[in-house]
């Protein structure tokens, strides 16, 4: 398997074999991010964003053992530096990637896991979803997309992210609740349903903090 923990710091997973979930964080090279804002905004202001959203992300989950999956130094060190445990992986493509992560998780031992995305302006309630539900979807704003999706740590088959990736987690976790007796929570969260995948998306006035907020970050 390609996923390896690079290191831990206190409170990371390893220190914790029999939590129940773990919140999977996926995040790309901070220089590579935010790709379709190119119209919007330059490439040291995507990066600055997309520093400062994983950061805002990283510290809604302190109280959850989380790790961050990357495979770049850079994001590595953030993660370490927010108390959770960094998994470099050489993989390739959001759902391969995810899937790769849950197996490892697995086979660790964790039960469920919380897969949440970096670019999400408004994470404060990640803590509280984590803590309150078996299995979860907190679609985007358009309910086209999934920000937050929690799931048994072995049904990698159900994660189908892209276009149209909510109704597919519906229906898929629906299925779950049939076959393992689990309830399934729909979270419409006005705060969580936001995310950065569009120049539109840049026009949200709490957007507009969270730019503010990367324009003060250093490289």
């Amino acid at each position: 398997m390609s996923t390896q923990p690079r290191r831990g710091d206190a409170g990371s997973i390893h220190q914790l074999p029999d939590t129940d979930l773990v919140a999977v964080v996926p995040i790309k090279s901070f220089t590579q991010a935010k790709g379709r804002l190119r119209p919007a905004l330059s490439t040291d202001d995507r990066e600055r964003l997309a520093v400062a959203t994983a950061t805002g992300v990283l510290q809604a989950l302190q109280g959850v053992p989380t790790v961050v999956v990357c495979d770049d130094d850079a994001v590595a060190d953030l993660a370490v530096h927010c108390g959770c445990e960094p998994m470099m992986t050489m993989t390739r493509g959001l759902n391969a990637v995810v899937a790769e992560a849950m197996e490892h998780l697995h086979h660790r031992g964790v039960g469920r896991v919380m897969v949440a995305h970096a670019d999400l302006p408004c994470p404060e309630a990640l803590g509280s979803i984590a803590a309150g539900h078996q299995l979860a979807i907190v679609p985007d704003h358009r309910l086209d997309g999934t920000n937050v999706l929690i799931l048994p740590s072995d049904e990698a088959r159900c994660v189908s992210y892209g276009p149209g990736s909510f109704r597919r987690h519906l229906g898929a976790l629906t299925a779950l609740t049939h076959d393992r007796g689990l309830r399934l929570d729909v979270i419409r969260d006005h705060q969580l349903g936001l995310d950065l995948d569009h120049p539109s998306d840049l026009s949200h006035p709490v957007t507009s903090t969270t730019r503010h907020q990367g324009a003060s970050h250093g490289h």
